[in-house]
């Protein structure tokens, strides 16, 4: 009888959990065993990993690079009582570097971004500025007084990009440029890189601010023969800030050996 009610019992068990972890990943779940979020995790083997957040209907809403290596670069998240994610806290630091990453997003329950606080500071003290996600009361009209002083109007500070690909594959791969940014230099349509190979994609120019790679650059990988049986997956690691006017952001190729 003990046996016959375990069976019965059994599926409510597995399927009320809210989360579940092995020694590659871990997993988030909605309560209707949908993926909220995967985790790569590290280890004495796996030195470069990552977190992804889904909305309910399987969109990727958050992808982030963590590592152990070369400094460290790590993520804190916090779900609503639904399982979706509520908040990700990245943050990163180079290896002697006194520059360090300090990004925060804000979800709502939908999945949508609601604002990101970035207090990143690049070592020159100056932290980055993203556009604000909140709403904003509109403000009264003031008619301003005439100055009759001489106004001294500061040019823009011009901000340069620049995206790289790295292959953590131990094979050759061609990458085809799917999405480039509107004002983008030097991007192909196609890219091949050997294994381990660092190489640049492109760039593009702004004025007083930096949009994050992420958002208007995208890729895949081009099918062959040699690899149509393997499964990729691309990770944006932490930017490098070379110096105040140039950020430089590298996307990884990692083999996805385990589903």
């Amino acid at each position: 009888m003990r046996l016959l009610l375990l069976f019965f019992l059994f599926p409510l068990i597995v399927f009320s959990q809210k989360s579940k972890s092995d020694s590659t990943f871990e997993y988030k779940y909605f309560k209707n065993g949908k993926i909220s979020s995967k985790r790569l995790l590290l280890s004495d083997k796996i030195h470069f990993g990552y977190l992804k957040a889904y909305k309910i209907d399987g969109t990727e809403i958050y992808s982030m690079s963590t590592r152990n290596v070369g400094g460290h670069g790590s993520i804190d998240v916090e779900y609503y009582p639904s399982g979706a994610i509520k908040k990700a806290h990245a943050t990163s630091q180079p290896d002697g570097g006194i520059q360090y990453g300090d990004i925060t997003h804000y979800f709502d329950e939908e999945g949508n971004i609601t604002n990101i606080v970035d207090l990143s500071d690049d070592g020159w003290g100056r932290t980055v500025t993203y556009p604000d996600f909140k709403k904003v009361d509109p403000q009264p009209i003031v008619t301003p007084k005439i100055d009759k002083k001489p106004e001294v109007i500061s040019c823009a500070v011009i901000y340069s990009t620049e995206i790289f690909i790295v292959n953590f594959t131990n094979k050759p791969q061609t990458i085809i440029s799917k999405k480039t940014p509107p004002n983008g230099i030097g991007f192909k349509e196609k890219t091949l890189v050997n294994p381990g190979d660092t190489i640049m994609l492109g760039g593009y120019y702004e004025a007083q601010m930096y949009t994050p790679a992420s958002t208007v650059y995208g890729a895949e990988v081009e099918l062959t023969k040699q690899n149509k049986n393997s499964s990729f997956h691309f990770v944006w690691d932490n930017f490098s800030q070379s110096t105040p006017a140039l950020r430089k952001y590298y996307l990884l190729l990692i083999d996805k050996k385990v589903k």
